[in-house]
């Protein structure tokens, strides 16, 4: 196993709790909805879901590899893409509504988990949503209700053309926590820099 390749992956409880399901290896989000597993990303593209076996694995040889799989989302930027792919202000410039991850990746929506660098660029917190597996998004607490409106409506429309539908609601925190270390950065450098990419439009 290639763990430069490996990435989490927020997935719908669904996957492994009904029956005839696949022995999918999980963590069992806050929100009963949702769970998150990981994947591995061939050079080729091809994505393919960690195995019991290679779960196993990982748990005896690598005590770190959640930590590791979160970092590869860090460093999965194209060359044309900065942390984020889209952001909205508001009306008169002064505060950032959103920040909004379509990454060429297509797992947008796992950022949503980097919860270091989205403190950081939320002071006063945020909230998240993924409507799409493509796509995530981390919304400031402080937008107004018209403000809130607006990005309901966005994120309806992004699921209804959604190619891998999620969810339609915005998530708090305590909805989709994840154990901190396996978020924490390995790069410190890396991460202030992401952090920078977002703060420079406040």
């Amino acid at each position: 196993m290639n763990l430069d390749h490996l990435f989490p992956l927020i997935v719908p409880s669904e996957y492994y709790s009904r029956p005839a399901t696949w022995d999918l290896p999980h963590y069992s989000l806050p929100n009963p909805d949702f769970g998150l597993t990981w994947v591995f990303f061939e050079p080729q593209g091809a994505m393919t879901y960690l195995t019991r076996g290679e779960y196993e694995e990982l748990e005896s040889r690598q005590p770190d590899w959640q930590q590791r799989a979160s970092e590869n989302l860090r460093k999965s930027i194209g060359e044309e893409e900065s942390f984020h792919t889209h952001f909205r202000m508001s009306d008169d410039e002064q505060r950032l509504l959103f920040i909004a991850f379509m990454n060429g990746d297509g797992i947008g929506s796992s950022r949503v988990l980097l919860s270091v660098e989205l403190a950081a660029a939320f002071p006063q917190g945020y909230a998240v949503a993924f409507p799409d597996r493509s796509c995530g998004l981390a919304i400031a607490n402080d937008v107004t209700d018209d403000e809130l409106i607006e990005t309901l409506q966005l994120i309806e429309s992004m699921y209804e053309g959604a190619t891998t539908a999620m969810a339609r609601q915005i998530f708090g925190l305590a909805e989709v926590t994840v154990p901190s270390q396996w978020v924490q950065p390995i790069d410190s450098q890396l991460s202030q820099s992401l952090i920078k990419s977002v703060l420079k439009l406040r």
